[in-house]
């Protein structure tokens, strides 16, 4: 077996500031995908520095169901956050619209994950099943983990049973329509008050590389740097400027090398 590791930098087009981080990271080979909100609030502005490295890295739609950092209204003219209210047939609604706007934009995807991890959720298990047949219908690989263990790890929520009940159901339908998925989803999800220094998060994610099991597993990580607009007005950004800074770290590339990880997009992952 052979480790494959996705590097995702999720909210591309959040701000100007992550926008400049993603572009930077994956001119320089530190990432292998990106996800794009359609809603956020610099998104034409992603959009426009795309065209210099879409041929590096994979382009996934960031499905936004809520309203943190936006200025932008649901595509579908739905209210607030759509994921406190939403039956899965209107949520599936709004990420259609995100999808088209990307296309319209000349994006090309080739992955979908959430924002915010909503769609994990309690109050989001039934919209998995038609998320699943949307991902089907456009080919695209799905954020969510085959391996039951791994849910724990990928969404900053607390899952309750039901959630976790779902894992096998949700893994087994994807796997019926077609719908690949990887092995592992991983993300550091502790709030910024728990993260003592930038060390501390560095150590933190050189032993996820370390600890890395045979098969695919997706590293998703929100860098960005700290001109950012909400750099003064959300504290847990700072966390945001030192998961640039990991990854631009010498130690991160040199750890991949040492444990013979294989860097992969999410299409070569699944063409391998």
């Amino acid at each position: 077996m052979v480790k494959y590791l996705i590097v995702n930098a999720d909210d591309f087009g959040i701000c100007e500031a992550t926008n400049e981080a993603i572009e930077e990271l994956a001119l320089a080979g530190r990432i292998t995908a990106t996800s794009l909100m359609i809603l956020g609030n610099s998104t034409q502005d992603a959009v426009r520095r795309v065209a210099k490295f879409k041929h590096l890295i994979s382009i996934g739609l960031h499905a936004t169901l809520q309203c943190d950092h936006l200025s932008t209204a649901f595509l579908s003219d739905l209210p607030q956050n759509i994921y406190e209210e939403t039956k899965s047939l209107t949520a599936m609604k709004e990420i259609a619209a995100q999808y088209e706007k990307g296309r319209f934009y000349g994006i090309t995807f080739d992955h979908l994950d959430s924002h915010g991890g909503t769609l994990y959720q309690e109050s989001e298990v039934n919209c998995l099943p038609v998320c699943l047949h949307f991902c089907a219908a456009h080919n695209l690989p799905f954020r969510y983990p085959k391996n039951a263990d791994a849910l724990i790890d990928m969404t900053p929520h607390p899952l309750t049973e039901r959630v976790k009940a779902s894992q096998f159901e949700v893994s087994d339908f994807a796997e019926k329509k077609g719908v690949r998925l990887p092995d592992q989803v991983l993300s550091n999800h502790h709030p910024i008050e728990n993260i003592a220094s930038y060390e501390a998060l560095k150590k933190f994610y050189l032993r996820i590389l370390r600890g890395l099991p045979d098969g695919i597993t997706e590293l998703y990580l929100h860098p960005s740097k700290p001109d950012s607009i909400h750099f003064s007005q959300d504290s847990e950004w700072q966390k945001r400027v030192w998961e640039y800074e990991f990854l631009m770290d010498p130690d991160f590339l040199e750890t991949i090398e040492e444990e013979n990880i294989q860097l992969v997009t999410w299409t070569e992952a699944f063409s391998k």
